[in-house]
């Protein structure tokens, strides 16, 4: 969904920098209404796995996780980090760290594959840092008008990438447990 948005708003060239954060995107027109109504498609698409998920690590903790990601991925689509700048980090760290959570739980419960745990310790890494630097920016803009895009210093340019990075990364620990969750799938059908 965050890529939809950078390439819909790259294509009508009104992207201010090449690499925003993805938040950013919520701010800029077309792509307002397609960010936040995508992230609650998002959140429910995980929701409707919750029983598959939940059998595949049966503990209440990583099932909070989950929850806890879902319900935050739809709270930084509906409060941007302009608005409503705390509200919009404290759920983006429940939606980032809620799942790196769970796949870290998940990941040790099923099957604790080589480059699965490389990739979780890759992704732990990429939130410590993306938390380090967006705190290291303390001054922060009032409104999407009064934003300089270009004048943005470099920790927040790196964060971006990180933060585009981290998403990456997040997809592919997502897309390793299809396999995981088929079988259960399978299971219960039987």
């Amino acid at each position: 969904m965050p890529v939809s948005c950078w390439l819909v708003v790259a294509w009508l060239d009104r992207l201010p920098l090449w690499i925003p954060y993805i938040s950013d995107l919520a701010l800029i027109e077309p792509a307002t209404r397609m960010f936040q109504i995508g992230m609650v498609v998002i959140a429910l698409l995980y929701l409707s796995l919750l029983p598959h998920v939940h059998n595949l690590v049966p503990y209440r903790a990583a099932t909070g996780l989950y929850i806890a990601s879902a319900i935050g991925m739809i709270v930084v689509g509906s409060y941007d980090w302009i608005s409503y700048p705390w509200v919009h980090y404290i759920a983006a760290i429940f939606a980032f760290g809620g799942f790196s959570a769970w796949t870290a739980i998940a990941t040790f419960r099923v099957r604790p594959s080589g480059w699965r745990i490389g990739l979780i310790i890759v992704t732990g890494g990429l939130c410590i840092a993306l938390v380090t630097l967006s705190v290291s920016y303390a001054a922060m803009p009032v409104s999407a008008d009064a934003m300089a895009w270009t004048e943005r210093p470099w920790s927040m340019t790196i964060a971006a990438s990180i933060e585009w990075l981290l998403l990456l990364s997040l997809a592919l620990v997502g897309l390793s447990f299809r396999k995981d969750l088929s079988e259960i799938q399978a299971s219960i059908i039987e």
